[in-house]
């Protein structure tokens, strides 16, 4: 049998079957992303959790357009690329790293963890009208915990070959009726996949700890108004410089085989003299308010950043023996100590260009008993490299928006 019918009310729709909809901020104002007219790749909360990404390299790889390459040199070099645009190292970046609302200024942080990640937005293409000039590829932009009415937390902890162990945890909830808490940490540590041939075998290569602590409070300071300070610290101690370099000349492929090498073939070896060492000490915090003023939202914001680094690795040639015979007699020592290791050395096996023979100068010149270094060979022909970074920024905006409710979009001074 069939019966009529009639028209009902429908319910209201339950967390759950509301879930699929994603709420973003890459236009500084909270709108589905179905609204947005950006291409802009999300990662929720959720998926987060099942990737366990936590940084920016773990967001590149599971972002199709973007790419990254980081922590070959320092602990700082990081750049991103976002559809072919890419940024240079020891420079300004080219996509911005926005967390909770706040632009971060240096590149350093941008493979560092930020806290406990909620949902990561990567915007491709040019967004300087909304970020600045630091975003002509695109822009990152991280939502991380906000203490809510309840307590919470959570720790994770892995541990993986090479003695590497990764431990992340959070708790969170209310101090008052207006006010409440996030306090995070992470921790990572690992002997590396490399070990250097010449320092007896050590892992000294690619090794790496690093912590950083995450401190958030937020108050309602009235019905209108929110205040918002963040702080964090991270350490970082590890290697440096774990890479290799390989010429691929066809041009000296008959006189200098050595210069003509298959990259696609080449070994990873590492035999540099003294250990690389890298360390980083990185301190920011801030501050950022809101008011309502009924349909436009006043926010401020100001940031302070302070970044220490140091890196200590071998050099990468040894062109200067070329000189040796206009040396100036204060530094004879290092001439003498240059000749010394290359003879303690002859024949040592290095990947090419690299071979060392009785005396210091390159081959070319001396075919019978010369040498050619390699970047960061056994010898100490080819020096240390030192290079520090002190980098303090301060930075601030105010932004009058709509809250969408009104006709005024958005604009900033």
């Amino acid at each position: 049998m069939a019966a009529p019918a009639f028209a009902q009310e429908a319910p209201a729709a339950s967390a759950a079957e509301t879930s699929n909809t994603i709420i973003v901020t890459a236009r500084r104002q909270s709108e589905r992303l179905q609204d947005v007219p950006a291409s802009v790749s999300v990662l929720t909360a959720d998926a987060l959790e099942k990737t366990g990404a936590s940084q920016a390299q773990d967001f590149a790889q599971l972002t199709p357009g973007v790419t990254i390459v980081t922590g070959t040199a320092e602990a700082g070099d990081t750049q991103v690329n976002i559809r072919g645009i890419n940024g240079a190292r020891d420079a300004e970046s080219s996509v911005a790293l926005v967390v909770d609302g706040i632009l971060k200024t240096n590149t350093a942080q941008l493979n560092q963890a930020q806290g406990t990640l909620r949902q990561v937005e990567i915007l491709k293409g040019p967004q300087g009208a909304i970020y600045g000039r630091n975003a002509a590829a695109g822009a990152i932009v991280l939502q991380t915990l906000k203490p809510g009415d309840f307590f919470e937390g959570a720790v994770r902890a892995s541990y993986a070959n090479e003695n590497t162990i990764e431990a992340t945890g959070h708790i969170a909830g209310p101090i008052s009726d207006n006010m409440g808490f996030v306090l995070s940490g992470y921790y990572r540590t690992t002997d590396g996949f490399f070990r250097n041939t010449f320092l007896n075998n050590e892992k000294v290569v690619d090794d790496q700890e690093v912590w950083t602590v995450d401190g958030r409070l937020v108050t309602q300071l009235g019905e209108a108004t929110e205040l918002d300070i963040k702080a964090r610290y991270s350490q970082l101690r590890g290697a440096s410089i774990n890479f290799n370099t390989s010429f691929h000349l066809p041009g000296f492929g008959a006189v200098a085989p050595a210069f003509y090498e298959d990259v696609n073939k080449h070994e990873f070896d590492y035999y540099g003299n003294i250990r690389p060492t890298n360390e980083q000490d990185s301190f920011d915090v801030s501050a950022k308010a809101e008011h309502d003023f009924g349909g436009v939202v006043l926010t401020a914001w100001a940031l302070y950043s302070d970044v220490d680094q140091a890196l200590v690795a071998d050099g990468t040639s040894a062109d200067f023996a070329r000189y040796i015979g206009f040396t100036d007699p204060a530094v004879q020592s290092t001439v003498d100590s240059c000749f010394a290791t290359t003879a303690d050395l002859t024949g040592y096996p290095t990947l090419p260009p690299g071979f060392i023979g009785d005396i210091p100068v390159p081959f070319l010149f001396a075919p019978a008993n010369g040498s050619t270094f390699g970047a960061y060979s056994p010898t100490t022909c080819d020096g240390t490299q030192y290079q520090t970074r002190a980098q303090r920024d301060i930075s601030a905006e105010v932004r009058l928006a709509s809250d969408g409710s009104g006709p005024l979009d958005w604009q900033r001074d």
